[in-house]
């Protein structure tokens, strides 16, 4: 990673400032990258420059738009201090099913 002046990137939750919360949707996940990268203060083209990808990449990802290689993304949010965790969704209350 480039440096630009601007403070490195601290390993936080993919959700960022407020704590663990699911993430369910590619615009959901696109918050958290705009705010990952509000937090760092980097317009879209410097953040762009400093992950490598398109300006235009990085405001579909911001957007939740599809077609964008899962590659590309677990990258920006390496490279912005996120992290990812998957957990199982909580299984649903069968009792008194047969």
């Amino acid at each position: 990673m480039q440096t630009t002046g601007h403070a490195e990137p601290t390993p936080r939750s993919i959700t960022g400032r407020e704590g663990s919360a699911a993430i369910r949707t590619a615009v959901e996940l696109g918050h958290a990258i705009r705010g990952a990268r509000h937090d760092l203060g980097l317009t879209q083209q410097e953040a762009a420059d400093r992950l490598g990808i398109t300006r235009t990449t990085l405001i579909g990802l911001e957007r939740g738009a599809r077609g964008i290689s899962h590659l590309t993304v677990l990258h920006v949010l390496a490279e912005l201090g996120l992290t990812l965790t998957v957990t199982p969704a909580a299984a649903p209350d069968r009792r008194g099913q047969p």
